[in-house]
């Protein structure tokens, strides 16, 4: 079954961050039999589900294929923003379960970060991993990709998932 994650391709981008054609775009999201939609809702002051629904169907994608999801935004931003690498902390959370990073104990932390002090910021895990779950083997689009869509990245690698990237559709 061909399957596809796409991450903030939300209609309040398209001419701003999102410049692909968007003809096409819909074309090859319509070439998949599974689509998860991942968005920023309501709660950042953007789209709700209802408004993604209605944008996705104006473009002309068969919604009846899509499962949309509020992603929740800035899970990991704070440390990854700040330049640390967090790949092996976020492994470490999601083996173990742990869903805040306030939870761990403050060496382990430190360890993991390869620092000597507990840094200002904090990640969590967000309850999107819950439906990632059942995505493994899909191809993979969206933005932003130094954000989240990185994010994203970052959260599927720590679960051992396999993806294929769509650069043509990253923003």
């Amino acid at each position: 079954m061909s399957r596809l994650i796409i991450c903030d391709v939300q209609p309040h981008d398209v001419g701003s961050y999102i410049n692909w054609n968007m003809k096409a775009f819909v074309k090859m999201v319509n070439s998949y039999e599974s689509i998860l939609v991942l968005f920023n809702g309501e709660d950042f002051g953007w789209e709700n589900e209802f408004d993604m629904m209605s944008g996705y169907e104006d473009w002309g994608i068969e919604i009846g294929s899509c499962d949309f999801f509020d992603k929740g935004y800035a899970y990991f931003r704070g440390l990854m923003d700040n330049g640390y690498d967090i790949d092996e902390l976020v492994k470490y959370m999601v083996k173990r379960d742990v869903r805040d990073s306030r939870d761990l104990d403050e060496d382990v932390l430190m360890e993991l970060l390869d620092l000597d002090e507990v840094p200002g910021d904090n990640i969590f895990i967000p309850d999107v991993k819950d439906v990632l779950e059942r995505w493994n083997g899909s191809d993979l689009c969206g933005g932003g990709a130094n954000e989240c869509l990185a994010e994203l990245r970052i959260l599927m690698d720590a679960m051992g998932m396999q993806y294929n990237v769509l650069n043509r559709w990253v923003y």
